[in-house]
């Protein structure tokens, strides 16, 4: 049977790293909030000396960056995608051949061609 999760709000959160901070042994928050002794140190590790405001902050930023992330790696695949489907080589405009060079690379074939002969 899974245990379930307890979400606490960012607040809360704060407010009990904070009660760590100060000094307040982790049994007895774990005692009083109904929580893991490991939380407790996880949340004073991640929201140590934060106010709420910036712990709100900081959980904003990282969903903001996660979003971003997600944004990158999908068009990092869709140029990938399309490099392979692309062919890889281009013309560049200055090596197209135009009908003078043409009629001289004819010639030039040509004069070779009867020298040879």
């Amino acid at each position: 049977m899974a245990v379930k999760k307890k979400w606490f709000a960012i607040e809360h959160i704060a407010s009990i790293s904070k009660q760590a901070e100060l000094g307040t042994p982790a049994i007895d928050l774990c005692s009083q909030h109904r929580i893991f002794e490991q939380s407790v140190y996880r949340w004073k590790k991640r929201y140590g000396g934060m106010l709420p405001t910036e712990a709100r902050a900081l959980t904003h930023l990282r969903d903001d960056n996660a979003t971003l992330k997600r944004l990158v790696a999908a068009s990092s695949l869709e140029r990938v995608m399309l490099q392979g489907v692309l062919p890889t080589k281009f013309c560049d405009p200055s090596d197209a051949v135009r009908p003078s060079g043409m009629l001289r690379r004819a010639t030039r074939s040509a004069s070779a061609a009867t020298a040879v002969f």
